[in-house]
């Protein structure tokens, strides 16, 4: 989803995501049915984009937090509840000849 926000700020705008999974499968080496590795859970990002025309930039920033997911090994499983994570950024528009 992508919401422009001109009414706030010309150039501003909101893009958001948000995904959930939950997939099993039998797996090869115990015959156990588990949750598919690294591939269930839920997750959310969010960025923020602010054009600069006049400066020739873009800037934003960004928001992720992901969920109730594990990975399966052949002597291991790894699992975590809750993984955030965020940044800030800037990009120039592209040098034309």
């Amino acid at each position: 989803m992508t919401l422009p926000l001109p009414m706030l700020l010309e150039g501003l705008e909101i893009e958001s995501s948000y995904r959930w999974r939950d997939s099993e499968l039998t797996d090869p080496l115990t015959g156990g049915v588990r949750p598919l590795s690294g591939g269930n859970g839920r997750n959310f990002e969010t960025n923020v984009v602010y054009e600069l025309p006049k400066k020739k930039l873009r800037a934003g920033a960004w928001f992720w937090r992901g969920n109730n997911n594990s990975d399966f090994r052949p002597n291991q499983i790894l699992h975590w509840d809750t993984i955030e994570s965020w940044g800030v950024w800037v990009e120039p528009e592209p040098l034309t000849a």
